[in-house]
């Protein structure tokens, strides 16, 4: 039976706004330092050791695709034999039903581990062992899933209640689920020892969690079957429901692996502050950051200087989103939070594309924004390999390119020529053109456009290779 790993990067992280947003979600942004990979990094690196490259897959919606795809192609991925496309967020159930009837297409004994992007695991040789363990489990049309053995009364979590005498890394069958229990609870299932936090990882066979998802969630499993048959449609009839609710609860095939991994989701700004190491007053820092006073605070700034006062007990993060400052016992209505915040007024340049840390993501690369003012603007983009912008046209700029690195095939106009690192060209209003990377290498240029208008809605697509409409033209080239 050959083996998967299917990385679930679909989740928002909005408990981390003002960070975490939904084109540049949880999974995909640098909260632990930039010398430190993103946490859908880290969670790719730990699926590779378990599966050979081409049995790699990656569910999330549309609009996180170029980023998603962005991430694999640095790793040396073709995102097109990689990425599922979810049509929109339906919660896990749909996701792990959809990779599931996916994989068994193609493999019909495919074993498939569901891996969450967003979760941090420090003892990597334990986790191995665990998911080599489950393999083995399914491979007896177990539905396995890891229990993490508490650390304490958490009220925020899952539970999973096994039978009793459980050991770590020795599958028990599972009683029953418990979610997010009050503090009396909790501690009493902490002290029991056969209670353990649910991981959200799951190993089975593709065709084993179908026959359940078809005892349990019959029409999901219509719907989906009509989506891949190619109604459209037919995905917004699944229910939005998470694996657990919608099989896990149900099945008596559920096994339990427990095992200490060193594991936190990361699911809020004191969880992140807990993986940072603390100076003398207890206070956790990233950025240009000045305290006075301070203690017990996790201090975040992105964009600009942040001067933190007098406080105690207290997240203070700034980025290009927002400003946060809240309690540290406040964590868990960040979410609430935001969902109250107005809507924003529409941008005169929207951009429903991810944007990392002012990296603006697309199917062919990215761009970042290096300067404007009247009349001008400057960008340097950087162009994967083998990829290339859309065949377009400006109405109000002009466009004049250097490359810095790498190897350019331009088309302007009727002409298509070459190039090289220091080569200059200049696109007149008007001029139909595009710039291709025939390269090995990323090509990176910049880019100073001049004109009276220099929006992105001034991008007039004439042809694309990445499936976007001409009518779609003001959110990205």
């Amino acid at each position: 039976m050959a083996f998967y790993s299917v990385v679930l990067a679909g989740g928002g992280g909005t408990r981390l706004w003002p960070v975490s947003t939904r084109h540049a979600p949880k999974p995909f942004r640098s909260f632990l330092g930039p010398d430190r990979p993103t946490l859908f990094r880290m969670t790719i690196d730990r699926a590779l050791r378990s599966a050979v490259p081409k049995a790699l897959r990656v569910v999330c919606a549309p609009h996180l695709s170029p980023l998603v795809g962005f991430e694999l192609e640095q790793l040396g991925f073709a995102s097109s034999s990689v990425v599922i496309e979810e049509p929109e967020p339906r919660n896990t159930g749909p996701a792990v039903l959809l990779a599931a009837l996916h994989l068994v297409s193609q493999d019909p004994q495919a074993v498939m581990a569901v891996l969450p992007a967003d979760h941090l695991i420090r003892r990597e040789a334990d986790y191995d062992r665990a998911i080599a363990l489950a393999a083995r489990a399914a491979e007896d049309r177990r539905v396995v899933l890891l229990g993490l053995v508490p650390d304490r009364p958490e009220t925020g979590f899952g539970y999973i209640e096994s039978e009793p005498g459980a050991a770590p890394f020795q599958p028990v069958p599972v009683r029953r689920f418990v979610e997010k229990p009050d503090a009396q609870k909790a501690r009493a299932f902490v002290e029991s020892g056969h209670y353990f936090w649910n991981s959200g990882i799951f190993v089975f066979r593709a065709d084993v969690v179908i026959e359940e998802f078809a005892r349990f969630q019959p029409d999901m499993v219509r719907a989906m079957k009509a989506f891949l048959a190619g109604d459209t449609s037919a995905f917004a009839r699944c229910v939005d429901l998470s694996f657990d609710y919608a099989v896990l609860e149900h099945s008596e095939r559920v096994t339990v692996i427990p095992v200490d991994l060193g594991w936190s989701d990361v699911g809020n700004w004191w969880a992140v502050h807990e993986q940072f190491p603390l100076d003398e007053s207890g206070n956790s820092a990233r950025g240009s950051v000045v305290s006075r006073d301070s203690r017990n605070c996790h201090l975040h700034a992105e964009t600009r200087p942040l001067v933190v006062l007098g406080m105690e007990n207290a997240v203070v993060v700034e980025s290009q989103a927002g400003v946060l400052v809240a309690g540290s016992q406040w964590m868990q209505e960040v979410r609430e939070a935001v969902d109250d915040l107005p809507v924003a007024t529409p941008s005169s340049e929207p951009d429903d594309a991810p944007v990392i840390e002012g990296e603006h993501c697309r199917p062919w690369g990215r761009f970042r924004i290096l300067d404007q003012g009247p009349g001008f603007k400057t960008k340097r983009l950087d162009v994967l390999p083998g990829r290339r912008t859309s065949l377009q046209k400006h109405d109000y700029r002009a466009e004049n390119w250097i490359v810095t690195s790498g190897l350019a095939r331009v088309t302007r106009g009727d002409e298509v020529f070459e190039l090289k690192t220091g080569e200059t060209t200049h696109i007149p209003v008007g001029c139909i053109h595009r710039i291709e990377n025939p390269g090995q290498e990323m090509l990176s240029l910049v880019e100073v456009q001049a004109g009276e208008r220099l929006l992105e809605s001034d991008v007039h697509r004439i042809a694309d290779d990445y499936g976007r409409a001409p009518a779609e033209c003001a959110t990205s080239s």
